[in-house]
């Protein structure tokens, strides 16, 4: 991946998602057209449907998607790499819960793209050495150990 594709990323904040109301087809090109430099497993139509019908994704209005909702499903495909549909759901009722939601919402995508730019400052000349695989992929582990314990506690909580 081109480090300077990744440092140029932007994640729409919530006033610039389209508020016209987009259909399944819409929204499913919208998030991977957006997500695409980052390499990250595309959305489909049928698992934004499988979404909804859990409960993750609130139902769309006359089968259009409001800015509100397409920003839920922004968060969802951003996560659902490394988090469970329960996570997801514990996440997203955190990230949602006190803040407005547009703020919410941007709070996200400011510190997804801050990440983002921190990872790939640190590896510029992305050369796949032994010892910085090693040390990501060590990383990595661990915050997922990490993230596994909060959600537990999040739900006993």
């Amino acid at each position: 991946m081109d480090p300077n594709t990744v440092l140029a990323f932007h994640l729409p904040r919530y006033f610039e998602i389209p508020d016209v109301g987009l259909y399944l087809k819409q929204v499913v090109k919208y998030i991977n057209d957006i997500l695409s430099p980052l390499g990250l497993p595309e959305m489909t139509a049928s698992m934004i449907s499988n979404y909804v019908k859990q409960g993750l994704i609130d139902k769309p209005v006359r089968k259009q998607y409001d800015r509100a909702l397409i920003a839920n499903i922004m968060v969802v495909a951003f996560t659902k790499s490394i988090l469970s549909m329960d996570d997801i759901r514990s996440f997203s009722s955190l990230l949602f819960n006190g803040e407005p939601f547009d703020q919410a919402y941007d709070d996200f995508c400011a510190a997804a793209e801050n990440a983002l730019t921190e990872v790939t400052q640190v590896n510029e000349d992305h050369i796949a050495r032994r010892d910085d695989l090693i040390q990501a992929v060590v990383r990595a582990g661990a915050r997922q150990v990490y993230l596994n314990d909060a959600f537990q506690k999040l739900k006993h909580s």
